[in-house]
């Protein structure tokens, strides 16, 4: 039980570790945004092992699992391979099976085999009064296939599903000791073994490079039985289930060629805002020109209420795939539209930070949220000029889904400018559609503000 318990505090340790990393690195400026879909990553698991051998964890007395504790290092290819090492340690606890009862088995411990009628004077212990308790340490490797990320549609997403086959090598250290009073019979009977299996393991996206998931898996295992005692069954398999914790560091993206582009960070705990009247932005948008429309986004996620933030801002998002093509967008030279605006402006495009949003959200997230008061700060700081706030989409979806959520980012922005005390007057907004120019879908999803007098 003391071991379980130190167990339980340094994972606990470790989430919180990871969990401080993560929101220092989001709350990094003037870094790039890191794609997240390949690089290396780090973590940790608690499980809960059940196996079987001549004894089983599913004992004919009651059931006995087991607990482990692991770590794991991989590195991600893309959204649908990684490849992973990882070692667990911890304790199996196994008993008597019914066959072992009914058959009425005797261990031999100076000749080290049972009896069914042992002879008089034999030295040892019925089945039904002993246990197994295993020492496992298990070094493995593994393939992950995310089954998620076969389909456009939920290739991007938080969510992962993914199987993974296994090959291990596991060191067992074995003591068997008496039921009544854990008076060992035998100990340290010490064996390795060749493991093979697989896992399935589920995981949600907390935040862009910290996952929460839960795992399961079978390794069936080469050679002398993982309890330490004289084989009977073929079986010799351990079950494990468990939870992980995994930090990706992720790797770095290559700046847009795209012209005025300043990007910062991206992440996932939202700020809230107060929408904007459908037929006010609709008017907006049509006084502003638009870039050309390849491709649009696609969303499949419902809109959600958010509470009050603490700062005073109230919000509920809007469902955007319901809504999605009510609005008209105009379609002029995006060269020839820059240039009109920026004309004579008092501050550089650069000089204002790009707000970024996650996959299917038109929310601004916490990491984000310091770059609002950034361009409040200007403004405050010029209160002649006027700006355009243009929202982007990546290239998932169709045309009017693109047009209507890159809008809505726009809207965000300004209604969170809005809120800070900035006038409305001074903010006009422009829904441009995919980001064909970004260096990734992570840089394509963001709202661009342009400075005009």
């Amino acid at each position: 039980m003391k071991i379980l318990i130190k167990s339980l505090l340094i994972v606990a340790f470790l989430g919180a570790a990871v969990i401080l990393s993560a929101q220092d690195s989001l709350s990094a400026k003037g870094s790039l945004p890191r794609s997240y879909n390949r690089g290396w990553y780090l973590g940790g698991q608690l499980g809960m092992p059940m196996s079987e051998g001549t004894f089983s964890s599913f004992g004919a007395d009651g059931f006995r699992p087991g607990w482990n504790v692991g770590i794991h290092l991989g590195y991600r290819f893309n959204s649908i391979f990684s490849l992973e090492v990882g070692g667990n340690w911890g304790q199996l606890f196994m008993a008597e099976q019914n066959c072992c009862l009914s058959r009425n088995y005797f261990l031999d411990v100076d000749h080290w085999r049972r009896y069914a009628y042992p002879p008089e004077g034999t030295n040892g212990a019925y089945y039904r009064d002993l246990k197994s308790v295993v020492f496992a340490q298990r070094y493995l490797l593994q393939f992950n296939i995310n089954i998620l990320g076969f389909f456009p549609s939920t290739r991007d997403g938080r969510w992962k599903l993914e199987f993974a086959p296994t090959a291990s090598a596991v060191g067992t250290s074995v003591d068997i000791v008496k039921k009544e009073d854990n008076a060992p019979l035998k100990e340290n009977v010490n064996n390795w073994h060749f493991g093979y299996g697989g896992n399935m393991q589920v995981s949600y996206a907390v935040a862009k490079n910290l996952s929460l998931g839960l795992y399961g898996g079978f390794t069936h295992h080469v050679g002398k039985s993982i309890d330490g005692m004289p084989d009977i069954h073929m079986t010799n398999y351990v079950i494990d289930a468990g939870v992980k914790v995994t930090y990706a560091f992720g790797s770095k993206q290559k700046n847009s060629s795209r012209s005025g582009s300043s990007y910062g960070e991206d992440a996932l705990v939202d700020i809230p805002f107060e929408p904007v009247d459908s037929a006010v932005a609709a008017q907006e948008v049509k006084e502003s020109a638009s870039v050309p429309v390849s491709n649009q986004l696609s969303l499949s996620e419902e809109g959600e209420t958010k509470q009050d933030d603490g700062q005073g801002v109230g919000v509920v998002e809007q469902d955007v795939a319901k809504t999605a093509g009510t609005v008209a967008v105009a379609d002029v030279d995006p060269v020839e539209s820059v240039e009109a605006i920026s004309r004579g402006a008092l501050l550089s495009q650069e000089d204002i930070p790009v707000i970024y949003f996650s996959f299917n959200s038109v929310w601004i997230e916490w990491g984000e949220r310091s770059k609002i008061d950034e361009i409040v700060n200007l403004l405050n700081e010029y209160p002649d000029t006027r700006i355009r706030v243009i929202g982007w989409g990546d290239d998932i979806g169709t045309e009017a889904q693109n047009k209507k959520v890159s809008l809505q980012r726009a809207q965000t922005v300004k209604a969170a400018l809005v809120k800070k005390g900035i006038d409305a007057d001074r903010i006009s907004v422009e829904g441009a559609g995919i980001n064909s120019e970004a260096a990734s879908r992570d840089l394509a999803r963001n709202a661009t503000t342009i400075e005009q007098l």
